[in-house]
């Protein structure tokens, strides 16, 4: 049964409480307790239905004669029902709404439609894509994901001098340890990784730290990296690399003291390829007042001298070394074409 009845019309004398149909079929949709209203106002309340063309009012009608008017019948059981029905579904709404999102509690959502979204911005915000972790999306896309054993990104940390950077030690220098790693760990790049250090800066490697957490303390220092030398296990290491056209002689300064250093000269075709041993070997120095090298090893073509190269000096088809008195180490290439020399000091 619908809220309102309509069919027809209906005619009701003043001072009367007989109303009468026309074209009405009041048994199956009219019953009692129902309001008749015509012309913007209340005829009455119904008492019985007697037959499909007449109602008996539980009041006499008061207003004007009504004569063929149109008319409604409201069936306010139907609207009280309907009613009840909203009030039920908006308590769960509100329910669920508790055990929810107003207790702070939010659906898992979907990459399309985060748990935790904005109203303006639907596909950003945050998810649940498994058990214990949360996901970081915007414009439908993963970015971040937080678990129970880690954050992983998956966009670069990006940020000026100043703003938005991610800076990592902010502890007292050497009692802290400001980035821990597990066991094991690996850092891998997709094609490098450049360390960039102030001018007063320096890169070392240290192990047997009494505490991981502890910074420094307990560490033997195994390797360090700083502005014009570098350390391996305290004592100094520098490479150099020359090339040194034939019948020519090239220079490199010593990184290090001038008496005692040992070079490795490894020597290969300026046009490429492979090392030539016998073009290459290694050599004490000693570039003080009187310049002299020794032998460690040599190749069957590398020779070692203590006097000043001039591209000529040594036998042809060789290479000759020698230390001077400026603290240099000179290479002299006569093998009969350009060399390239990657000389190691220690």
């Amino acid at each position: 049964m619908s809220a309102w009845y309509r069919a027809g019309t209906i005619s009701v004398p003043n001072g009367s409480t007989t109303l009468t149909g026309s074209g009405t079929a009041f048994v199956a949709n009219v019953s009692s307790g129902m309001m008749v209203v015509a012309n913007n106002q209340i005829i009455g309340e119904v008492a019985a239905v007697v037959s499909n063309t007449q109602i008996t009012l539980a009041v006499a009608y008061a207003g004007t004669t009504l004569t063929g008017a149109s008319y409604a019948i409201a069936n306010l059981g139907a609207v009280r029902n309907s009613l009840i029905t909203a009030v039920q579904d908006l308590t769960g709404l509100i329910e669920a709404a508790q055990d929810g999102a107003l207790s702070g509690r939010f659906g898992d959502g979907t990459l399309a439609e985060p748990g935790m979204a904005f109203a303006g911005d639907i596909d950003t915000g945050f998810y649940r894509p498994a058990a214990d972790q949360i996901g970081m999306v915007t414009g439908g896309v993963q970015r971040a994901l937080l678990s129970s054993t880690a954050l992983t990104l998956f966009v670069p940390i990006a940020g000026t001098v100043d703003v938005g950077r991610l800076r990592i030690g902010t502890n007292a220098a050497g009692t802290q340890t400001d980035l821990q790693m597990a066991a094991n760990s690996v850092i891998a790049a997709e094609s490098s990784i450049t360390v960039g250090l102030e001018a007063a800066g320096y890169l070392r490697f240290m192990h047997s730290i009494t505490d991981v957490a502890g910074g420094t303390a307990g560490g033997t220092e195994v390797w360090r990296i700083a502005d014009g030398a570098m350390t391996l296990n305290g004592v100094p290491v520098w490479a150099e690399e020359i090339t040194v056209a034939d019948d020519a002689v090239g220079v490199i300064d010593l990184p290090v003291g001038r008496i005692g250093v040992m070079a490795v000269v490894n020597a290969s075709l300026a046009s490429g390829g492979d090392i030539q041993n016998a073009s290459s070997g290694v050599v004490m120095l000693d570039a003080g007042a009187t310049p002299a090298g020794i032998s460690v090893y040599s190749g069957a073509s590398f020779s070692v001298a203590s006097t000043t190269l001039t591209g000529t000096t040594g036998t042809d088809g060789r290479t000759t070394v020698a230390p001077n008195t400026s603290g240099q180490l000179q290479i002299e290439n006569r093998g009969g074409a350009s060399r390239k020399y990657k000389v190691v000091f220690l």
